[in-house]
């Protein structure tokens, strides 16, 4: 029986979400229940209920997609998951992660789900700063005013962001797991300041100039790409990871009525999409 490993971090591709965040408890348990598919949840460093490293706060050189890439096959070999068949779901930030360590070819890996995750950092400033060319005028003169003074640490920037995270991050009223998830940013910020930056539009982070582009072609296993009908990772985003020499293993699914929290939003759906790709036969 093969595992999911899933690596849900990264609110709108914010490396900072712990797991709690993930998908809902009911479908924990239908993931299993009903699909037959144990599903293992992860903090990554810095999140959550892992170790956290406020004194590096800053320093680009600690927080790297390396440190993070390098933490996944550590975790399977010390849970006896990376000795038998595995698939790795990555969500936003996550699929970032799972991308990058599916280019190693990692022994026992069967299938690859990248959710709502971008294959560059530029086309995911792109997507981002076409979405807010849509928000009203008077939010953009906010946010843009901020940014330009430094000023993105007071209320009216935040509030001025929520407009755009309610389009596009989560368009439902925040699901409690999902408010217990951005508690830890207000408690410590220290990895999504390092790597990305104040919001999903203004990155001035290490992962500005992010991508897996040009590694694509090393990934060898089926993979499955989603994203929703208003995420952030709009179709320019993903693309990559369809075109080209991987378009004979790789699928994409767009979930209607939906953004970047497609798996909160629309849970059914999206669960049932994932179980389909990972046994495509039936159940």
């Amino acid at each position: 029986m093969s595992f999911i490993a899933c690596l849900q971090q990264y609110i709108t591709d914010r490396p900072v979400l712990c797991s709690s965040w993930s998908l809902p408890d009911p479908l924990l348990g239908s993931s299993y229940n009903q699909y037959g598919i144990p599903v293992v949840f992860y903090d990554q460093v810095g999140n959550g209920r892992s170790t956290h490293f406020a004194e590096c706060r800053g320093d680009a050189n600690f927080w790297t997609e390396e440190l993070f890439r390098n933490e996944l096959p550590k975790l399977l070999s010390a849970l006896g998951i990376s000795d038998r068949p595995y698939d790795i779901l990555g969500k936003s930030w996550g699929g970032m992660v799972g991308s990058a360590f599916a280019t190693y070819r990692p022994k026992n890996l069967r299938r690859l789900i990248i959710s709502n995750s971008p294959a560059s950092m530029q086309l995911w400033i792109q997507s981002c700063n076409h979405l807010r060319a849509q928000l009203p005028k008077e939010v953009q003169a906010v946010l843009t005013r901020n940014e330009k003074a430094g000023t993105v640490d007071i209320k009216e920037y935040a509030a001025a962001t929520q407009v755009f995270y309610n389009r596009h991050l989560c368009r439902i009223p925040f699901p409690k797991l999902l408010q217990q998830s951005l508690g830890w940013i207000s408690r410590d910020n220290t990895v999504y300041r390092a790597m990305n930056s104040p919001s999903e539009f203004y990155v001035t982070g290490s992962l500005k100039t992010w991508s897996i582009i040009d590694r694509l072609h090393l990934i060898n296993v089926p993979t499955l790409v989603i994203n929703g009908q208003y995420d952030e990772a709009q179709d320019i985003v993903i693309w990559p990871f369809l075109e080209e020499k991987r378009s004979k293993t790789s699928d994409g699914s767009r979930i209607q009525n939906a953004s970047h929290m497609s798996h909160l939003e629309r849970p059914s759906r999206y669960l049932k999409i994932v179980a389909q790709f990972l046994h495509p036969y039936g159940y």
